[in-house]
């Protein structure tokens, strides 16, 4: 009986220990972070009204022990990526649209250290 009292207890405490959601309104990165994104045009025909692919890139300098969560929108929103590299690169699916929200999270300490939205896709002349 005692077990069943402590495990929703405990689940309970974690809770409280996790930093409150963050939707972020604006670009920002801790120092030493750079978070970046790149709009790649859909092939055979370019359409900006359409989602699209975005090549995200991360680099965390000096960072003791890089293991990030991509989510999207805000803090807590859906996980896209997870990695455990101070850099690196991953393209979206094609479902990104101008000003969607990248958000790259401290997986231990759950803390945001950067944020950036979609760019518009740019699509080159015909």
């Amino acid at each position: 009986m005692p077990r069943r009292i402590a495990l929703p207890a405990l689940a309970l405490l974690l809770a409280g220990c996790a930093p409150e959601p963050v939707v972020p309104t604006a670009p920002m990165a801790v120092e030493g972070v750079r978070l970046s994104l790149e709009a790649l045009p859909q092939s055979p025909l370019c359409d900006p009204a359409q989602p699209y692919v975005v090549r995200v890139r991360w680099e965390a300098v000096d960072w003791p022990d890089p293991r990030f969560d991509f989510h999207i929108e805000r803090s807590n929103g859906p996980l896209w990526a997870r990695h455990n590299s101070a850099s690196g690169e991953q393209d979206s699916g094609p479902w990104a649209r101008p000003g969607l929200f990248f958000v790259m999270v401290d997986r231990e300490t759950r803390r945001v250290v950067a944020a950036t939205p979609a760019p518009a896709l740019a699509c080159p002349p015909a």
